[in-house]
C-alpha cells in the first residue's frame, strides 16, 4: 500500500522528478485515470491494476465520482490553468475477484472515505 501511494504521490508531485516527463505536474494539466493506472501498475509487486477512480467534490461538500467518457470509458479532469490534483486517499485491494461492488455507488459516492486523487474546487 505504502509504495502505491509514494508512486502515485510521486507521479503528481508539482516538482522535479513528478509528473509525466519528470519535470513535475504541470499547472493545469488534465488528470487521466489511464496515466494513473500506468503509475500504479509499475509498483514492484502488482500484478494487475483494474482501475483507478478519479472524484471530485461538489457544491455540496460530496465527493463525486467522474463519469467515464461515453466514447472512451476513459476519467478525465480538466485543471483550471491555476490548479494541481491533490492526493488525499489510496484505498488498496488485494483480491481476485476485483473490488466490493459498493466502491461504486449508484450515486458516485464511497462510502466511508475520501477518494483519490481529489480535484479541489479553489487552490
Amino acid at each position: 500500500l505504502q509504495q502505491v501511494r509514494d508512486a502515485l504521490r510521486d507521479y503528481l508531485w508539482p516538482l522535479t522528478p513528478g509528473g509525466v516527463d519528470g519535470t513535475g505536474w504541470p499547472l493545469g494539466r488534465t488528470l487521466s485515470d489511464q496515466e494513473l493506472e500506468v503509475a500504479v501498475a509499475r509498483v514492484e509487486g502488482v500484478r494487475t491494476v483494474t482501475g483507478v477512480n478519479l472524484f471530485r467534490q461538489g457544491n455540496d461538500e460530496e465527493w463525486h465520482l467522474i463519469a467515464p467518457d461515453p466514447r472512451t470509458g476513459q476519467q478525465k479532469q480538466p485543471l483550471q490553468s491555476w490548479q494541481l490534483p491533490e492526493l488525499m486517499k489510496v484505498l488498496v485491494i488485494e483480491s481476485e475477484e476485483g473490488p466490493p461492488d459498493n466502491l461504486d455507488a449508484d450515486d458516485g459516492r464511497i462510502p466511508g472515505g475520501t477518494p483519490i486523487p481529489v480535484i479541489p474546487e479553489v487552490c
